[in-house]
């Protein structure tokens, strides 16, 4: 019975799946940081390219109101499209690993014994190394 619910959990392919999940998140989230630094460098240059050209004809003062003055238009109007567009719905949660435990009834004993299971496995597993 115990070498069933182990093959069934699965907790080395479990492990596993999360490391990799980790790993292209970690690889995703430095790559959106490099895209945000680099637009954040494109607005800047841009924003002092419009500070320069407009302190040609109103001054440099006048020429960095100018440029506060847009730049809070600007986020105001993103925060206006924030609120309005409210939240996105739920999207739908995938698949659980024990789908196929579906006529069981997890209630009272069952459920304190399946949790007391679980998690003395996964700590097995962590205190391995």
């Amino acid at each position: 019975m115990l070498r069933w619910l182990i093959s069934t959990i699965g907790l080395a392919a479990l492990k596993n799946e999360a490391r990799a999940i980790a790993r292209r998140l970690a690889i995703r989230s430095a790559l959106f940081l490099i895209l945000a630094l680099l637009w954040l460098g494109t607005v800047a240059f841009l924003l002092v390219t419009l500070a320069i050209w407009l302190a040609g004809f109103v001054g440099m003062i006048g020429a960095c109101a100018i440029v506060a003055g847009i730049l809070f238009l600007i986020g105001l109007i993103v925060l206006l499209v924030l609120a309005l567009t409210g939240r996105r719905p739920a999207s739908p949660a995938a698949a659980s690993p024990l789908s196929g435990l579906e006529g069981i009834e997890l209630n009272g004993p069952v459920a304190i014994a399946l949790i007391a299971l679980t998690g003395y496995l996964v700590v097995r597993q962590f205190f391995r190394r």
